[in-house]
């Protein structure tokens, strides 16, 4: 509707104008006023407006884009035009039929042209590139032009900020959740377990695998306790093996018995032999559950004559968790040297002994059932007949303290 009204004033005017002004050349009307590249460059004894170019109109450039508010630049080695203006970008060049308008390329109807030292353009490029109204008047040889720059929108008014009344600051707030407590260490605890042995295999020189044929029995006691700082606990084992040295008389080979020393061997009748290994740990808790790192004490006797013989040792092990229906324990100890001698002469050996069970607790008594697998080896370290092994299945029960 305002572009009708425009072109229907600018026609009107039109035709008040003289008939001389257009009467050799084309001429260009922009926004009501005559156009004109420069004053002095005269074509055909006249000011240059424009130019008509077989069917296509052509227009002078820097006058044109300058008077719609653009600046323009022209590089004449590479006959490049850049016509600039707030919110848009237009790249031109002599002689070549593209444009680039806000860096996309576009194809033009005819390309600019150099005459006379001004850059001629079609006025299509008015339109197409800063949106610019063009209308061509036949009758009257005249291009009208009319471009209405966009008005910006007025900046808003800053609105001041509403003054906030200091308020007074709130007291801080106890956090309701409490701070994550470490994790809880069991309760020290302490027991008894008084165990059977399920017919224990037994190997020395004087038992090739004998199964023990009376009753044995194995007790054991621990502790936890604190002391210095640390975690510490106290475990003892006594367990004791009976079993048969057979020999049915002369000339059965079981009568004959690898010497001390290893040296010989010697007629020895049956007998019942019994072998006695007692066990002090001292560990310091390493892990959860219960797991300790030990130094340990050995003590071997027997009941045919031997000596006592006595070692230091070390090792690991896992002390049951009673405070539980059902948990695991476990034990191994290695002495390098368990030793004794009785002034005719001594023997030792490297002992490994071993234990793993498991405990069950009677409801609320504080009896529970413990069940599992122990055993014990020696190898000869010196002036030993030959290595032993016992080892056998358990059954008992266990008493809280």
């Amino acid at each position: 509707m305002l572009r009708s009204l425009a072109f229907g004033v600018c026609a009107t005017l039109l035709g008040m104008l003289p008939t001389v002004a257009v009467a050799s050349s084309p001429s260009l009307l922009f926004n009501d006023r005559h156009v004109h590249s420069a004053p002095t460059v005269i074509v055909n004894g006249r000011v240059l407006s424009g130019l008509l170019q077989g069917k296509r109109m052509l227009v002078p450039l820097r006058a044109m884009f300058e008077a719609m508010g653009a600046s323009v630049r022209y590089d004449a080695k590479s006959k490049g035009i850049e016509v600039r203006k707030p919110g848009a970008s237009i790249e031109l060049w002599v002689g070549k039929n593209i444009a680039r308008i806000n860096g996309q390329q576009r194809i033009l109807h005819s390309p600019p042209i150099l005459r006379k030292g001004r850059v001629l353009v079609p006025i299509r490029v008015l339109s197409e590139t800063m949106g610019a109204y063009v209308k061509w008047v036949p009758g009257r040889r005249i291009a009208v032009v009319r471009y209405v720059a966009p008005t910006p929108l007025p900046a808003a008014a800053a609105t001041p900020a509403p003054v906030v009344a200091p308020t007074p600051t709130p007291l801080p707030v106890v956090n309701a959740t409490p701070f994550p407590l470490p994790a809880s260490t069991p309760k020290p605890e302490s027991y008894l377990m008084l165990d059977y042995f399920l017919k224990p295999k037994v190997y020395n020189e004087f038992s090739p695998g004998n199964t023990a044929n009376a009753n044995l029995w194995s007790f054991r006691t621990g502790e936890e306790f604190h002391a210095f700082k640390l975690n510490l606990a106290l475990d003892e084992t006594i367990d004791t093996w009976i079993y048969p040295h057979n020999c049915n008389g002369a000339g059965d080979p079981q009568c004959m018995v690898t010497t001390i020393g290893g040296n010989g061997s010697a007629y020895v009748p049956a007998f019942q032999a019994l072998d006695r290994s007692s066990e002090t740990h001292l560990g310091i808790k390493i892990a959860e559950p219960r797991i300790y790192l030990a130094a340990g004490y050995m003590v071997r006797t027997t009941r045919y004559g031997y000596p006592p013989m006595l070692g230091l040792g070390y090792g690991i092990m896992k002390l049951p968790d009673l405070d539980r229906p059902f948990s695991l324990y476990a034990s191994l100890f290695y002495y390098p040297r368990v030793k004794g001698g009785n002034g005719l002469y001594n023997l030792g050996y490297h002992v490994t002994s071993y234990r793993a069970g498991f405990t069950y607790n009677l409801g609320e008594w504080p009896l529970f059932v413990d069940g599992g697998y122990v055993g014990d080896s020696g190898a000869n370290a010196f002036n030993a007949p030959s290595g032993f092994s016992h080892s056998g299945a358990f059954l008992g029960l266990g008493l809280k303290i």
